[in-house]
C-alpha cells in the first residue's frame, strides 16, 4: 500500500508544485480517504410494530363543490349568474319573437333528450341568453372550422345510438347547406326533430358595422333566399310545422308535433334586423 502511495506522490503535480516530501503529514498522498457507510438496518421483531408516518398528499383532498362551497373567487360569478337569470326571466317575455326569447322558450321544453346546437348565430344567442339548462338534457355541438356545413348529417350520426328524443337547433342557411341528409334520415328512420330559426338569409353579420351600409350588405353578406321549407319537408315526407309568432298555442302545437311523430321539421320565422336591435338593448341594460 505504501509503495502505491509513493508512486502516486511522485506523479502528483500538486505535491511537486508545493514541494511536499512523501513523509510529511500535510502531504496529500498520505491523507486517508473516508467513505460514508450506510446505516445498518434495524431488525424488528414480529412482536414490535413499525410506525410509518403518513405523508400528506394534497391530491387526496377533494375540491369543494362550486354550488355548495364556492370559494371567494367564484362568488361574484355565481351572484352575477343568479342576477342575470332573474333578469332574463322577466325581460325575454317582453319580446316573444326575438330569436333569443324563442331559444329560451324552446330549451325549457327540451328535457330528457339530446340537443344538438348548430353554428353561426344560434350558439352565440344561447351563450348570451340561456342561463339554465335542465340537467337531463345532453348537449352536443360541432364548433370550429366546420362552419355551417354538414350540420344535419352530423346531428343524424350523433343520434343513431341515442334512444331518447333528438333535437337539432339550426339556422336557415345551415339547413339549406345540408338538405340531402334528410334522405338519409328518412331511409334509416332516425329519430330527429329539426327546428329551423328562419330569418331568411342569416343574421350573424348584423352584428358587424357593415350591416349599416346598404346595398353592399344586402347584396354580399345577407343571403336572402325566400325558400319554402314546407315543400322541402313534403318532398321527403317529413311532418312539418310553421310558427310565425311564439304564443302558447304555437308551443302547444310544437309539443303535439313532437309527441305524435318520430321525425319532424319546425320552421320558426324571425327578423334578423329586429332581433339584433333587441339583443343589443337587452345586453346593454343587463348590468
Amino acid at each position: 500500500m505504501s509503495n502505491l502511495r509513493e508512486k502516486y506522490h511522485v506523479s502528483n503535480p500538486i505535491c511537486k508544485k508545493e514541494g511536499y516530501t512523501f513523509k510529511k503529514k500535510h502531504c496529500l498522498c498520505l491523507k486517508k480517504r473516508t467513505r460514508k457507510l450506510k446505516p445498518k438496518l434495524k431488525i424488528v421483531k414480529s412482536s414490535e410494530s413499525i410506525k410509518v408516518p403518513k405523508k400528506s398528499n394534497s391530491s387526496d383532498k377533494k375540491p369543494p363543490s362550486i354550488e355548495n362551497e364556492p370559494n371567494q373567487s367564484m362568488k361574484p360569478w355565481i351572484e352575477k349568474n343568479q342576477f342575470y337569470s332573474k333578469y332574463l326571466d322577466v325581460e325575454l317575455k317582453k319580446y316573444p319573437n326575438f330569436e333569443g326569447s324563442i331559444l329560451f322558450e324552446l330549451m325549457q321544453k327540451m328535457t330528457n333528450c339530446q340537443l344538438i346546437i348548430g353554428n353561426s348565430s344560434i350558439p352565440r344567442l344561447i351563450g348570451e341568453f340561456i342561463s339554465k339548462i335542465d340537467s337531463s338534457t345532453v348537449i352536443n355541438s360541432m364548433r370550429g372550422l366546420s362552419g355551417i356545413d354538414g350540420m344535419v348529417s352530423y346531428s343524424l350520426g350523433h343520434s343513431l345510438n341515442f334512444h331518447a328524443s333528438n333535437f337539432l337547433l339550426i339556422g336557415d342557411l345551415s339547413f339549406i347547406h345540408d338538405l340531402n341528409s334528410l334522405l338519409f334520415m328518412k331511409q334509416n328512420n332516425i329519430s330527429m326533430h329539426i327546428v329551423i330559426i328562419n330569418n331568411n338569409g342569416g343574421g350573424i353579420f348584423e352584428r358587424l358595422p357593415i350591416s349599416k351600409f346598404d346595398p353592399p350588405y344586402e347584396k354580399i353578406l345577407f343571403h336572402k333566399h325566400n325558400l319554402n321549407f314546407e315543400n322541402i319537408a313534403k318532398s321527403f315526407n317529413i311532418p312539418y310545422l310553421k310558427i310565425e309568432s311564439m304564443t302558447k298555442v304555437s308551443l302547444d302545437s310544437f309539443n303535439k308535433n313532437i309527441v305524435n311523430n318520430n321525425q319532424s321539421i319546425t320552421e320558426i320565422l324571425t327578423n334578423a334586423k329586429t332581433s339584433e336591435k333587441i339583443r343589443r338593448e337587452l345586453l346593454s341594460n343587463k348590468s
